[in-house]
């Protein structure tokens, strides 16, 4: 079995065989979601023809290279067996990395560079999800309360349903559950989007003229 030679090479990596290995990645799936959050926030976006394929692909690059560094530091600073115990290896592995700073000040970095990590995504996330009830509003598929613009110009009521309904979530559910659930969401939504571009090409629509043309679709 494939996965057994790897576990007995790799201990104590893949203890959980195919199953572990498949689940860790719709785990971590919804960290590449940023993509789509590009797509929804298209009409605000100057020169989509050309920005909106550059900010995806640069999202896609910018995330991919972070996670890889990020996981060969620890993998090199810390153990096998402490890594697979600790709850928090990016701060035990960001103190080591910078263990020449006084005191505890690389993991305050550590600590800091998290929160502000956490909040641009929180913010960018209400941002593009206040969107998507904003324009079904206006093809009139919910009420017109959701097309409304406050005075900044944003959909001022979308965004505060989108909050009240990300905390009810978060508060109700278990939080790793709307993690996975979200990742799963995330490969069906990529998935679908990928049909529909097959779909929209081959109908020949004559309102279907993008300025950018991924190859092989």
């Amino acid at each position: 079995d494939f996965f057994e030679i790897i576990r007995s090479e790799f201990s104590p990596f893949f203890q959980f065989g195919a199953q572990g290995f498949f689940a860790t990645i719709g785990f971590v799936f919804v960290s590449y979601a940023g993509l789509t959050k590009v797509a929804s926030v298209s009409e605000e976006v100057r020169n989509p023809d050309r920005n909106i394929p550059l900010g995806m692909m640069l999202s896609l690059a910018t995330a991919t290279f972070i996670y890889v560094v990020g996981v060969f530091i620890m993998v090199m600073l810390l153990d096998p067996e402490a890594l697979h115990s600790d709850l928090t290896p990016v701060a035990t592995a960001g103190e080591v990395f910078m263990n020449w700073l006084p005191g505890e000040v690389g993991l305050i970095l550590i600590v800091v560079a998290a929160i502000a990590a956490f909040a641009s995504t929180a913010n960018a996330g209400i941002m593009s999800a206040s969107r998507y009830p904003f324009a079904m509003s206006r093809d009139e598929l919910i009420s017109p309360r959701f097309s409304k613009l406050g005075k900044t110009g944003t959909p001022t009521f979308a965004i505060i349903v989108t909050i009240i309904l990300m905390a009810v979530v978060l508060l109700v559910f278990d939080v790793e559950a709307v993690a996975k659930l979200a990742s799963a969401f995330q490969l069906l939504l990529f998935g679908i989007m990928s049909l529909s571009v097959i779909v929209m090409r081959e109908s020949k629509i004559d309102g279907y003229s993008p300025g950018f043309r991924s190859p092989l679709y």
